[in-house]
């Protein structure tokens, strides 16, 4: 599956279909203390975030591109949640 990223569906402009996975563990010594690990895109999928947007190439300018955001690279993280 695929999904178009302009108004005329123009075949050119499609975004390929994408799976990413994300991993959270959780661990709770106590009532009171959460220690949270994640990694986020395990796989670093390079992938299109959303559909273009139009911006000026010069603030005020009369030309404008066509950007297209790239989703976030692998994220890994470890937290500490207290409660009082």
């Amino acid at each position: 599956d695929a999904y178009f990223t302009d108004e005329a569906n123009d075949p050119e402009q499609k975004a390929d279909s994408r799976a990413i996975v994300n991993l959270t563990a959780r661990y709770s010594p106590k009532d009171n203390i959460t220690f949270t690990a994640f990694v986020n895109n395990l796989f670093d999928k390079r992938y299109q975030d959303s559909f273009g947007f139009s911006r000026p190439l010069v603030p005020g300018g009369p030309a404008t591109q066509t950007v297209f955001p790239q989703g976030d690279p692998r994220q890994i993280g470890v937290k500490m949640d207290v409660t009082f």
